[in-house]
């Protein structure tokens, strides 16, 4: 079980023990995966679709993109192109990052409700300019993407406050906030 792999005080991964069993790239890739800062049950996942949930047709395009000569899809490029695109040294597709819009958004909201209950307010509104991560936010359902974690968390924090909102504002509305994280970041 994923839990026998968390050091459950801390809520990190036991790198030592994930590089010590696993292949060097499946253990980068493990290890680059965010973690609930609050316990939650383990889950499966089909990463070849974007919700996490297995279909019907998300098998089907997995076993056409296996019997295919041209990979995940058909088109009149050569074999040689999809050779190359396939081949390339890219990082892996759950690895988070701020170049992922989900996940740096869902971070972001994250560590907002945190710092807004250090401060002991008790109502918020939660600005984001990425519907995918808002709708995933107000969804009663379970998450089961490469954000469930961070979706996970900010369900829970969510009940620290008497009044709580989400709104999805345009990239031109959303200034303060990428502004902010210049200034964070040092850029």
């Amino acid at each position: 079980m994923v839990f026998t792999l968390i050091v459950s005080h801390s809520r990190l991964w036991n790198e030592e023990l994930i590089r010590n069993v696993f292949w060097p790239p499946d253990a980068t890739s493990i290890l680059s995966i965010p973690l609930a800062r609050y316990s939650c049950p383990d889950s499966l996942i089909w990463h070849y679709s974007k919700n996490g949930l297995f279909s019907v047709k998300s098998a089907y395009h997995v076993a056409r993109s296996l019997i295919t000569e041209d990979g995940p899809s058909r088109s009149s490029s050569s074999s040689a192109d999809w050779r190359f695109i396939w081949g390339a040294k890219l990082p892996h597709k759950i690895r988070p990052n701020l170049d992922n819009p989900e996940y740096a958004e869902a971070l972001g909201a994250r560590e907002a409700l945190e710092l807004a209950i250090r401060k002991g307010w008790e109502s918020i509104t939660i600005e984001g300019d990425c519907g995918v991560v808002l709708s995933k936010i107000r969804s009663p359902d379970t998450d089961y993407s490469s954000i469930a974690s961070l979706i996970s968390d900010i369900k829970l924090l969510s009940f620290s406050f008497s009044c709580i909102s989400f709104s999805q504002v345009g990239r031109s509305g959303n200034c303060a906030a990428h502004a902010l994280a210049r200034l964070i970041g040092g850029i």
